[in-house]
């Protein structure tokens, strides 16, 4: 356990300060700016000629220096969104050395259940993204195609339809797959998704993947491109909503983990309070007591 509290600490140091540096820098590079396009926003135009002037001063010399605020802002936003996903990746490998040292068979169970869950959540995830994608390509392919009486762009949407005919079929045995995982969970662990409060949502992810499976031939065969990509954005947003949940769970038995383990080291509190206002709101307010954690661990029933 320490050795993963020294690297935690050593890789977060590393991120966090870079991050400073650099967010510093870009202040300092947006400041004069700010204050140049304020200052220019508070002195209102005198008379025709004044707006005129304003007119042309906004265009040669403000709009750029507005430009250049946004995109100092666009890198900032992107830096921090960076820093954040490094949190949350330094907080999984802490939480995990600390219920690999700390937790009971219970925890470890649920956490290797919630692991695997998750696994088939993101393969589903990226083959709809995929699958969504070449139908929607091949959808317009085959508008073209209508269009023009082409026979290139007839061939060329016939290798556009078998594309997005694989992707579909790929998507369709990452929802089959996903479908039994859940399945086989809920039925060895009763309680997990009632815990996790994703019950309704597993219920309606059956529903729409049955849905889905059942008109699957109608689909590849009738090519109906379109209500494919319907139906998949459907469970693409359900699956995303189960995503969230299912991290919402690791990260649950994870702080218990690490509160366990905080008690015998006290290097630990220092460091995921620094970490803290970068994780997700559903662990940070956990850690900041403002919000009740989930009943996952043993150790917060």
């Amino acid at each position: 356990m320490q050795n993963a509290v020294i690297a935690a600490s050593a890789t977060w140091d590393t991120y966090s300060q870079s991050f400073s540096a650099q967010k510093s820098v870009w202040q300092e590079n947006r400041a004069p700016l700010a204050a140049a396009v304020e200052a220019f926003n508070a002195q209102p135009p005198a008379g025709f000629f004044g707006k005129l002037g304003r007119a042309f001063t906004k265009a040669t010399k403000i709009a750029s220096m507005e430009r250049k605020i946004r995109g100092l802002d666009s890198m900032i936003a992107d830096e921090e969104q960076n820093l954040r996903q490094t949190a949350i990746g330094v907080y999984r490998d802490l939480g995990e050395a600390a219920l690999a040292a700390k937790g009971g068979a219970a925890d470890k169970d649920r956490y290797a259940t919630l692991v695997d869950i998750e696994s088939h959540l993101d393969d589903a995830a990226q083959k709809l993204r995929s699958a969504i994608k070449e139908a929607d390509e091949a959808s317009d392919m085959e508008l073209m195609d209508m269009a023009a009486n082409n026979k290139g762009i007839s061939l060329l949407s016939y290798f556009e339809t078998d594309e997005a005919k694989e992707a579909i079929s790929a998507a369709g045995e990452s929802i089959k797959a996903l479908n039994g995982k859940l399945r086989d969970a809920q039925k060895q662990d009763v309680q997990l998704a009632k815990d996790l409060g994703f019950g309704n949502t597993l219920d309606l992810f059956v529903d729409m993947a049955g849905g889905f499976m059942g008109a699957f031939t109608s689909y590849l065969n009738m090519q109906k491109l379109d209500d494919a990509i319907e139906k998949m954005t459907g469970i693409q947003d359900t699956v995303g909503k189960m995503q969230a949940e299912v991290g919402a769970g690791l990260r649950a038995i994870q702080t218990a983990a690490i509160k366990s383990a905080a008690a015998d080291n006290a290097k630990i509190a220092p460091l995921v309070e620094s970490m803290t206002p970068y994780l997700p709101e559903d662990t940070a307010g956990v850690l900041r007591g403002q919000r009740p954690a989930l009943r996952l661990s043993d150790l917060n029933r």
